[in-house]
């Protein structure tokens, strides 16, 4: 099996639009944290953890989420988050 969909157009790759690392597959849905495809390990430390934090959360609560992710700079979740409010 070949790891590059140029040598074998089965296999699907997609660059992910959290990190930028290039993956095999199809990827993730990253809304609500921005639009596009994730990768399974973005998808993971932060789509889902953002999901279920936001379920109950205030708009524009960004330091609350980022204190739930454990990120402590704000300007970095909202780099990572796209500045979803």
């Amino acid at each position: 099996m070949y790891l590059n969909e140029d040598l074998d157009p089965k296999v699907k790759t997609f660059k992910c639009c959290l990190c930028g690392k290039e993956s095999i597959g199809y990827g993730n849905n990253a809304m609500p944290v921005k639009k596009g495809r994730c990768c399974d390990d973005c998808n993971m430390t932060y789509v889902i953890p953002f999901r279920f934090i936001t379920l109950n959360a205030q708009p524009n609560d960004v330091e609350a989420v980022a204190d739930k992710l454990n990120i402590s700079d704000i300007k970095t979740l909202n780099d990572l988050l796209g500045k979803v409010q």
